[in-house]
């Protein structure tokens, strides 16, 4: 059993892992939270040079979108894969967002029941007072 810090880690490295070998590269910065039935991850920086040239005018942002939402959908079992196997639980629905203006995209996780994680030592010691 992991904790929830290591759950939390394997699944922001098995998606970047993931945009990695559908993009060519993974997004900048990920932060992962599980909350009780719900895994939310926060990626920013995830749109590559040609994808925030693309950005610039309205029909390229609603294009850059569409594509986005496609490529997540067409992957969408293999997300939930990296989710399910992690946290050992059931993946019910993933839900996506994209902003094309900050390059800044969220998933959202619906998970069937809540995650059972190893507790976290915080420390060994023991401290004595004189």
């Amino acid at each position: 059993m992991k904790t929830q810090g290591e759950v939390e880690a394997s699944i922001g490295e098995g998606i970047k892992k993931l945009y990695v070998s559908i993009f060519g590269r993974g997004p900048g910065l990920t932060s992962v939270n599980v909350l009780q039935t719900t895994v939310v991850m926060v990626s920013q920086n995830v749109l590559t040079a040609a994808e925030r040239n693309m950005a610039e005018n309205e029909s390229g942002r609603k294009i850059l979108k569409e594509m986005r939402f496609a490529l997540v959908s067409g992957v969408q079992d293999k997300l939930k894969d990296v989710v399910a196997y992690a946290a050992n639980v059931v993946v019910k629905n993933l839900h996506y967002s994209v902003s094309v203006d900050d390059g800044e995209e969220v998933f959202l996780f619906s998970l069937a029941t809540v995650p059972e994680f190893r507790p976290k030592i915080v420390s060994k010691r023991i401290l004595v007072r004189a």
